[in-house]
């Protein structure tokens, strides 16, 4: 694969070493402190990523705005725009 290694890494621990074509495969922990340990530990990894796009969608929203040579209010107006486009 290619990609961000630390993404394919967390892609690995998440799926394993192979596809899943059946979801109803896929072993949870049998006890509940287990359970909701991995629920927060995945619910962290996407929020994590989730921030991560975020910040990049203002990045590139900041650029463009640059390479126009937009005023500071429009740049803020098109950034916050795409920032709660990027979050629904």
């Amino acid at each position: 694969m290619i990609g961000d290694p630390a993404r394919l890494d967390l892609l690995a621990e998440i799926v394993g070493a192979r596809t899943v074509d059946d979801v109803g495969s896929i072993l949870l922990p049998k006890d509940l402190d287990s359970f909701e340990h991995l629920s927060q530990q995945r619910a962290r990894a996407v929020s994590e990523l989730l921030a991560e796009g975020r910040e990049k969608v203002e990045r590139v929203e900041r650029l463009v705005c640059a390479l126009y040579d937009l005023p500071d209010e429009l740049t803020e107006a098109v950034v916050q725009h795409a920032v709660e486009r990027a979050a629904r």
